[in-house]
């Protein structure tokens, strides 16, 4: 707690003399890994659960992601590394004509967390499977399969409607409709996070990870914020499979659709490739530190930002 609230004095003016090397002391006597992440163990039991607060506040069975939150467009942009390029004087983003309908805007030149060459080694986020939900092969038929995973296609909505830009955002289960746990098709106790027996987040390896990172980046000593960077990025890939609750293959009915094996392939590509591993300290900037602590906090610290 010292860290996360020294952490929110960052850009005060007497940060690096007064707050910076105290957030580094307590760091370094923090969580160490995402062994050490702090969660609050639910119950679940779904429909048999003796009360219905025993399950997670995003599993099916209490219905509050039934459809009444949603991806937001900025989320799969971050995600997907298709981030527009805003007009600097009208804030408008450039249409491209007869282009891709799945990415109909000119791209940012610098995407920070991946982009859009998923077939390149160490180019695809595996954790989009996981923290987002696309309506992609809904018969869970290529969990195993990640040359599949990485062509889901995801869309996000606006601030107060499902409708986005260039699609409509699902369920954070996966569909287009009110979530259900029973009949032929359903979405079983959900999935990842979004399941009814998942735990409640405190506090992850990553968070610290990343500001200390900050701290050691407002000092000028960017080896060090690079390095603590590095250390966020795998704290959180390990805090996601950690988690993962994969569907069953050929059956419609919940789960994730991305098994824990397919996930740490990818994610070991990912934390080799050039968005952390061979990131060189001279492309290494702020944005990189920020953004991927945005990515880590996504979703249960995010929504507080507005942008789930």
């Amino acid at each position: 707690m010292l860290v996360r609230n020294l952490a929110s004095l960052s850009n005060k003016s007497d940060f690096n003399t007064k707050y910076a090397p105290d957030l580094i002391k307590y760091a370094a006597n923090a969580f160490q890994s995402s062994a050490d992440d702090a969660a609050l163990k639910v119950a679940g039991g779904s429909q048999s659960a003796p009360f219905g607060d025993y399950n997670n506040f995003w599993g099916t069975a209490r219905g509050n992601l039934s459809y009444l939150y949603f991806q937001h467009e900025y989320a799969v942009q971050v995600f997907t590394g298709t981030v527009p390029d805003y007009n600097q004087s009208t804030g408008d983003k450039t249409k491209v004509d007869g282009g891709n309908p799945y990415i109909p805007y000119v791209l940012a030149e610098k995407q920070i967390i991946c982009d859009t060459l998923v077939k390149v080694k160490g180019h695809f986020d595996p954790r989009v499977a996981l923290k987002l939900s696309s309506t992609t092969d809904p018969n869970y038929l290529y969990i195993n399969n990640l040359d599949s995973v990485k062509i889901h296609k995801y869309y996000g909505g606006s601030f107060t409607s499902t409708s986005g830009p260039i699609g409509t955002a699902p369920s954070l289960y996966g569909r287009n409709v009110s979530s259900d746990f029973k009949g032929t098709v359903h979405d079983g106790i959900g999935r990842w996070l979004y399941r009814d027996n998942a735990p409640y987040i405190l506090m992850t390896c990553a968070e610290i990870k990343f500001c200390l990172a900050e701290a050691y980046w407002k000092l000028n000593q960017k080896a060090e914020a690079l390095q603590a960077f590095k250390d966020g990025v795998k704290a959180d890939m390990d805090f996601t499979v950690t988690y993962i609750y994969p569907g069953t293959v050929g059956s419609p009915t919940g789960g994730d659709k991305i098994t824990t094996a397919v996930f740490n392939n990818a994610a070991t590509d990912y934390l080799a490739g050039p968005f952390v591993g061979s990131l060189s300290l001279a492309d290494f900037s702020l944005s990189h530190i920020m953004m991927q602590k945005w990515v880590a906090l996504y979703p249960w610290e995010v929504p507080k930002l507005g942008l789930i």
